[in-house]
This record gives structure tokens, C-alpha cells and sequence, in this order.
């Protein structure tokens, strides 16, 4: 059974998480950084009346950070209780995956990065790295941020 995801680039690959923990997909605008922040952590936005943490992902997934251009984007997702923002590069997809297509990551993939994947699923000749948001911060980095 498919099920709704959006897709968004970081680094040139393709990555998607399910709507149904998407708030929102928004322009990047003005983040405020914020002093002793994480590495990972670019500062905090205004959006829609709450002040929310901006996670980079370049940082968050070991790549070098690169600036922010009109293609970037914050994905407001959900992570249980708490609303965090996630830089990406670009997202403006929104498709209907069938997770019984869904492969585990490459073993090589899954040393490195794949603490933050569920799988991978081939879809019109590309493959899309299927995020598990709730593994883009621990519990304590959640607490930190008071994310």
C-alpha cells in the first residue's frame, strides 16, 4: 500500500520522510544562531508564531555545510512532542511510496549514515533514502534543545 511521502535533496541524493510528520515545508529565511548550539544546530527561526530549532542536515549527516541559496528549505516535522526545523538543500516533492518496496541501506551505508535511514526504495530509475525522523536527534539532544 503506498503512502504519501515528501522528497528533498541534501548533497545531490534524494531523501524522503512521510508527510504525516511534515508540519509544514517553508523558504528559509532568517535563522538566528544561538550561542553553545550543537554543531548540527544552524540557530532558530520564526515560523507561524514559534520560535523552533533549525538542524542542518549537511552537519547532521557528516558532509560539509554549504550555504543557503532559494532553493533551500526548513521541513517542519514532528519529533513526538517537540517541533524542529530541517535544512535541506531543496523539497518539492510530494510522492506516494509503497514501503513493502523499501530495501534495508547498503551495508556500507548503514556503518556510516544509516542510524538515520530506514531503507532505501527504487522509484522511476532513483533511489530515495527513506529518513527516520525520530532518529535525527537522541533524546538527550532533544532535551538540549529544548526542541
Amino acid at each position: 500500500m503506498k503512502e504519501p511521502f515528501i522528497l528533498f535533496q541534501i548533497n545531490g541524493a534524494t531523501y524522503a520522510v512521510p508527510a504525516a510528520q511534515v508540519e509544514q515545508v517553508e523558504m528559509i529565511d532568517k535563522v538566528t544562531r544561538v550561542p553553545n548550539a550543537p554543531f548540527f544546530v544552524d540557530g532558530i527561526v520564526y515560523v507561524r508564531g514559534r520560535v523552533i530549532p533549525v538542524i542542518n542536515m549537511h552537519e547532521r549527516f557528516g558532509f560539509p555545510s554549504k550555504p543557503y541559496d532559494l532553493h533551500s528549505r526548513i521541513i517542519v516535522v514532528r519529533l513526538g512532542d517537540r517541533i524542529v526545523g530541517l535544512a535541506v538543500d531543496s523539497a518539492r516533492e510530494f510522492v506516494q511510496l509503497d514501503r513493502e518496496q523499501m530495501t534495508p541501506p547498503p551495508e556500507i551505508v548503514a556503518d556510516v549514515n544509516g542510524e538515520y535511514l530506514q531503507g532505501v526504495i527504487s522509484e522511476d530509475e532513483r533511489l530515495i533514502l527513506i529518513l527516520d525522523i525520530q532518529r535525527v536527534l537522541t533524546p538527550d539532544e532533544q532535551d538540549m534543545l529544548g526542541a
